[in-house]
């Protein structure tokens, strides 16, 4: 552990010794970085659907007519995965056996956590027996997104359309990945979409927690796109900052005991008043992200070398350069294996 001195000779570490603990601290974070870049984790949770199973398909009885639904984004007019906001136009159309289901019934369809801000006036068509019924729409809608990751995000943002004024006994939606196209592409807006998915199936309204046989089921589906971020500007800045300044803080220990304590004074003044643009840059939720995993481990280290310099400087003690160098590869070693552990934890 570090030895105190009272007085000795020189105990400044050598600048050439923490250039290579800063570069190779350095190659560490772009190798972890560059790792943590390739995996895509989205942790959002969709709407339950009960699924179509035997226990399910004997409850009912059987099941009613089934109808093809499917779903066309167009473009996005607004796109915000950080303020959860998103507005988009496109087409929702239904495709069944003419006479199984009316038009009047269809047209009542509603997106969960989304506002229809405009519906056209249905447009049907025959196509090899089947009918075809088109609207076209635009709508305002919200998603359950996860920010746990940020800012290395990849998410699955939902799109779920239910009827309230359809039992299971009138109507089972069916819709595969082919019955969703989504022309609209976000590169331009820092997001990458690399997959998307359906699951058809009921919603389950329990309006007796005490007797399910009044338990409400209506036909309900959820189209999913998976995004993820493209670059890494927000990496960069959110950061690339916080360790360039507690790398100036360790330059503490090349210094002499007065300067190191004003340096680590400034350390921790500009981690603190860079946590306003980390603000300003993440979404505002209530849990903890990776950026304010990555800020308070950063600030605690600087804090702690904070105390060790005010230790120093007030009892007028100084430690070997051998007990420098020692903390400092401690440090690096912390913010290098702690760093890593919050980017994949």
């Amino acid at each position: 552990m570090a030895e105190l001195e009272s007085n000795g000779p020189d105990t400044r570490v050598p600048i050439a010794f923490q250039v290579i603990c800063i570069v190779l601290s350095l190659v560490w974070f772009t190798f972890v970085i560059n790792r943590r870049l390739a995996i895509f984790t989205p942790h959002e949770q969709g709407p339950d659907l009960v699924h179509i199973t035997p226990p399910i398909y004997k409850k009912f009885g059987g099941f009613g007519s089934f109808v093809t639904i499917g779903l066309f984004i167009d473009r996005f007019q607004t796109f915000d995965i950080t303020n959860n906001a998103f507005v988009f136009t496109g087409y929702v159309w239904f495709k069944y056996l003419p006479g199984t289901v009316s038009i009047q019934d269809l047209e009542k369809f509603y997106f969960l956590q989304g506002d229809i801000l405009e519906r056209s006036t249905p447009e049907t068509q025959v196509i090899d027996q089947y009918a075809l019924t088109t609207f076209h729409v635009k709508v305002k809608f919200s998603s359950l997104l996860n920010y746990k990751d940020f800012p290395f995000d990849g998410h699955r943002i939902r799109i779920s359309i239910s009827h309230n004024n359809l039992s299971p006994e009138e109507v089972v939606f069916d819709s595969a990945e082919r019955d969703m196209i989504v022309k609209s592409d976000e590169t331009q807006m820092g997001w990458h979409k690399i997959d998307i998915s359906v699951d058809t199936g009921f919603l389950e309204s329990a309006i007796d927690s005490y007797d399910k046989r009044n338990t409400q089921y209506h036909p309900a589906v959820t189209f999913s796109i998976d995004y993820e971020r493209t670059g890494v500007r927000f990496i960069l800045s959110i950061f690339l900052p916080l360790l360039l300044i507690f790398y100036i803080t360790l330059f503490g220990f090349s210094l002499d005991e007065g300067s190191a304590l004003r340096n680590a004074v400034g350390g921790v003044t500009g981690i603190l008043g860079y946590r306003f643009v980390i603000d300003n840059l993440s979404p505002k939720v209530g849990y903890f992200m990776i950026s304010d995993d990555i800020f308070f481990l950063i600030l605690t280290l600087t804090c702690c070398t904070l105390v060790l310099f005010i230790i120093t400087v007030f009892r007028k003690a100084t430690i070997s350069i051998r007990g420098k160098a020692i903390i400092l590869i401690i440090l690096h070693l912390l913010i290098n294996s702690l760093g890593a552990y919050f980017f994949f934890a």
